[in-house]
């Protein structure tokens, strides 16, 4: 295993940083704003990469040693959502700044329709040269076994899907070659799928945290999670598995994040080579989390809980002086008008339902801000201390304290009877402005989409 140590790299972005910030003050806008104007945009997209199993983010495993001196040295927003549990239509949501409600058409999904800009489109008209490399199966140009329309083409110059479920060392050597092609500025998005079952790392990885599997299913041993969702759904879960099972899946997932891990190290070095890093805003995201069973499912797509909804959040703006620690709750629908607004490119035209990070990345006492997640018959509503889930199809509901119970297990909504009402009522007044149709049609359109994921394999079938 190639993994050079950290004080390099470190060594070596300290001096790039700081000639970053004395430049810095070329950046100020006519408002004495700091912006990037003309700086290339680096979007890498970790598929399925739950915060709570990276290093930075609390995890007691060496998971991400990589990923956690990046935290170190740039910015970091421990407390990030994804707008759903699910590539799509997280990943659209992601790309356009709009809610995940907009993306339930049967005629387009799960692709972008025409109509909504996406980030490749909008920078693409004002002169960038957009790529992408993409291992996803969902997020793709051209139809694949679990995307049969494609649809995430639309502004990329080139939309690279040679590495399509392969590792994250196949993404990193493929975009390290699209960069030789590509003229500044440019946007570059990465879509590493090594976290997303099957859980099975890179050969040099293997063994790393698993040991040999003594139970007996073969597909435990396999790191495929999906026999899981059909027994699950059968009502067998309980009685034909136990905890060693699930502790086997937790290690092989946790092998898989560290083959990304490994793959990004490798991307951050090519970067440096090439002299992009000071050059270049830089964004690391994921789609989704992944669920072990915590909340009665298994992998993704089916809840909001945290297990599938919070997400890690990097990244890195060069001028301004990083580290960076933010702990208030983002959104991933946020990060369009944010890169946005620090190349200086005015946002308003393109219906963008997200708002600028700009005032909590440069604030010590950021704004209070609310978070929001929808899956399936799922939604929810955070702020920095409570949560509010509901499941409007069975009239059932929960309100959690993330401080003090960070894993959702106690509903606290009859002691915080204030917190739960006034969370109830923004969950409301979203879903009246944003979603589309009575509960009885958004139930049909949930199950709808369910099962056409299903069907295609990608609910239950593994890659």
């Amino acid at each position: 295993m190639r993994a050079p140590p950290a004080a390099p790299f470190a060594a070596s972005f300290t001096a790039v940083l700081a000639a970053a910030v004395l430049a810095g003050c070329a950046g100020e806008g006519p408002a004495g704003k700091l912006v990037h104007p003309g700086f290339n945009v680096i979007f890498i997209l970790a598929d399925t990469l739950r915060a709570d199993h990276v290093g930075s983010y609390g995890y007691e495993r060496a998971t991400t040693p990589f990923l956690d001196e990046l935290a170190a040295t740039r910015i970091q927003f421990l407390n990030a959502r994804s707008q759903s549990a699910c590539t799509f239509p997280s990943v659209n949501s992601l790309l356009t700044s709009r809610h995940v409600f907009d993306f339930q058409d049967a005629a387009t999904r799960p692709g972008i329709p025409e109509g909504i800009p996406s980030l490749a489109e909008i920078l693409g008209d004002h002169g960038y040269a957009t790529a992408a490399v993409s291992a996803s199966p969902i997020v793709r140009r051209s139809p694949s076994k679990h995307n049969p329309r494609g649809g995430f083409g639309r502004g990329f110059d080139v939309f690279d899907e040679r590495c399509e479920w392969y590792p994250s060392t196949c993404v990193t050597a493929v975009a390290l070659k699209e960069l030789r092609r590509l003229d500044s500025p440019f946007f570059l998005y990465l879509h590493y799928m090594d976290p997303h079952d099957p859980y099975v790392a890179l050969p040099e990885h293997r063994g790393r945290f698993a040991t040999a599997y003594e139970g007996e299913h073969a597909f435990i041993a396999e790191g495929d999670p999906n026999p899981i969702d059909r027994l699950i759904r059968e009502h067998k879960a309980r009685e034909a598995l136990d905890a060693g099972d699930f502790r086997h899946l937790i290690d092989l997932y946790d092998e898989d994040v560290y083959s990304l891990d490994h793959g990004l190290r490798l991307l951050f070095e090519g970067l440096e080579a090439r002299g992009l890093l000071e050059r270049s805003l830089i964004v690391i995201a994921s789609d989704h989390g992944e669920a072990f069973f915590e909340h009665g499912h298994v992998k993704h797509c089916f809840t909001v809980y945290d297990n599938e909804t919070r997400v890690p959040l990097i990244m890195s703006l060069p001028r301004l002086a990083m580290p960076l620690r933010r702990t208030t709750w983002v959104q991933n629908l946020d990060l369009v008008p944010t890169l946005l607004d620090y190349l200086g490119i005015d946002g308003a035209a393109y219906g963008l339902a997200g708002r600028s990070l700009r005032p909590v990345i440069e604030s010590d006492e950021a704004p209070a801000r609310l978070a929001f997640s929808a899956m399936g018959p799922y939604r929810s509503v955070n702020d920095d201390r409570y949560k509010l889930v509901i499941h409007f199809g069975a009239k059932l509901y929960g309100l959690f304290d993330l401080v003090d119970d960070p894993g959702e297990e106690r509903d606290v909504s009859a002691e915080r009877r204030e917190d739960f009402l006034r969370l109830r009522g923004e969950l409301k007044a979203w879903t009246e402005e944003f979603e589309h149709g009575s509960e009885k049609e958004r139930l049909r359109r949930a199950q709808e989409i369910e099962d056409e994921l299903r069907a295609l394999g990608y609910l239950g079938g593994s890659g």
